[in-house]
């Protein structure tokens, strides 16, 4: 056996370990959460155990997840990823789907929902007759700053609780210019988060997943419902356990 089947084999069954002390005799039932607290617990768990993970963003590609933490924005929460990179999501539920009887097929779902942008991006909107589109009267830079704003969600610069500034301050180095003419410099704690307001579904598989490592990192997941995916992951097994 190689070193690569070694690994694969070890994270497999360190996942099933993973599952099974979370959920005990009722490792091969379906489970949903709805209470923010209970959420943060698993994910946390999937997050800090030896088991590595890998998530699937709504807007496609992905990370591994190292934790996650209840945001000080209310009703929220903080997933930290591997790179100390942060988003923060408003979740509905987060669901363990144990498909089969290979923990590799394992996979949590994150359904969120979408909530109020920061407002430190601007709204672009333009007066214009009625005939006439809007798109025409847009710059190319704010086109491409709504497109991505509607994929990824709005990427900030935390410089204090709750308070958020653009992230190019990041790259510029400080925040202004005080009476002397010296620069400002940015807060020491200064993070930059991902609030991905617009929503969506994430899904976490173990790293060594057949789906890990062959699907289209295309966020196709959050484009169907539940169900949907479910059966899909589902089908895949049974064919596969023939």
């Amino acid at each position: 056996m190689s070193d690569y089947q070694e690994m694969k084999a070890e994270q497999s069954e360190l996942w099933r370990k993973l599952a099974e002390d979370i959920f005990k005799e009722k490792v091969n039932n379906v489970h949903t959460f709805k209470n923010l607290n209970e959420i943060v617990y698993i994910l946390s768990r999937v997050g800090q155990s030896t088991a590595h993970n890998y998530t699937f963003t709504p807007s496609g590609g992905g990370n591994e997840l190292a934790d996650a933490s209840i945001s000080l924005e209310q009703g929220r929460l903080e997933l930290k990823f591997d790179g100390n990179s942060v988003e923060i999501i408003e979740p509905v539920s987060l669901t363990f789907n144990p498909i089969g009887s290979n923990p590799d097929w394992w996979y949590y779902r994150i359904n969120t929902k979408s909530f109020d942008p920061s407002g430190v991006y601007k709204k672009i909107s333009i007066d214009v007759n009625e005939n006439n589109s809007t798109e025409a009267y847009k710059s190319a830079e704010d086109k491409e700053q709504e497109r991505l704003l509607s994929l990824y969600g709005e990427p900030v610069l935390e410089i204090a609780p709750k308070k958020y500034i653009d992230i190019s301050y990041q790259e510029q180095g400080y925040l202004d210019y005080d009476e002397d003419g010296n620069e400002i410099p940015l807060p020491a704690n200064a993070r930059i988060i991902q609030r991905r307001h617009n929503g969506g579904d994430f899904v976490i598989f173990p790293k060594f997943s057949p789906y890990s490592t062959h699907t289209e990192f295309d966020g196709g997941h959050s484009k169907v419902k539940d169900e949907e995916f479910r059966n899909f992951i589902s089908a895949i097994v049974a064919k596969l356990e023939k």
